[in-house]
């Protein structure tokens, strides 16, 4: 349902805008005109510049993360609002 009412936010911009402006030119248009869309607008950007791999979900128990790391590799964990590590 967001990303549906994001394609819809994202299609609303009249002409030239809607076909000159870069992905990247989107996050601050969607930041100030529409501000609850700006996350997706930066999943849009990541996805069209790096491909749909970089914006899946994936769940990952840490137990298993840490059980494989070495003290001489970093744990990088990204939080989104909404997500519960401790769950």
């Amino acid at each position: 349902m967001r990303a549906e009412k994001a394609e819809q936010a994202f299609a609303a911009l009249p002409e030239p805008f809607q076909s000159t402006l870069t992905h990247f030119a989107w996050i601050p248009l969607v930041k100030a005109l529409r501000p609850e869309l700006a996350t997706m607008a930066i999943r849009r950007f990541v996805e069209k510049s790096l491909g749909s791999a970089f914006t899946k979900t994936e769940i990952i128990h840490l137990k298993e993360v840490y059980d494989v790391s070495k003290p001489h590799t970093p744990l990088l964990l990204i939080l989104t609002p909404g997500n519960d590590p401790m769950e």
